[in-house]
């Protein structure tokens, strides 16, 4: 897994061997729904279903929610359209993301929310 900051975005990419898949997580510090999606590359070549990325992306932000005792919300995130299955790889990416600026990996806030490193 390789980790880095893409402006506001924390952004994991995983490849194994003829599978990828890249994340980009943008924290807000209000409560939110649903976060604006941003496709990355092609989006004609989909082989993923957009409903099955969202919700696995929020289910590793819930699990890292409780993991870590925060209230974590993400305003935006791009992947790519394109990526390999399974949809359910991105609830680990999500926690991933979060996992890693809990323990102070992506550096100073991009967004104002704090992490561990910051309290």
């Amino acid at each position: 897994m390789h980790y880095s900051r893409v402006g506001h975005f924390l952004s994991a990419s995983r490849i194994t061997g003829p599978k990828h898949n890249i994340l980009q997580l943008e924290l807000s510090a209000d409560a939110g729904g649903i976060p604006a999606i941003e496709r990355l590359g092609p989006s004609d070549t989909s082989s993923l279903s957009e409903e099955a990325v969202v919700s696995a992306v929020m289910e590793g932000v819930a699990a890292a929610n409780h993991r870590f005792a925060r209230n974590w919300t993400i305003s935006r995130m791009r992947y790519a359209p394109a990526d390999s299955a399974p949809e359910a790889v991105y609830a680990h990416l999500a926690y991933s993301i979060l996992a890693t600026w809990e323990a102070g990996g992506y550096g100073n806030s991009p967004t104002g929310i704090s992490s561990a490193q910051d309290e």
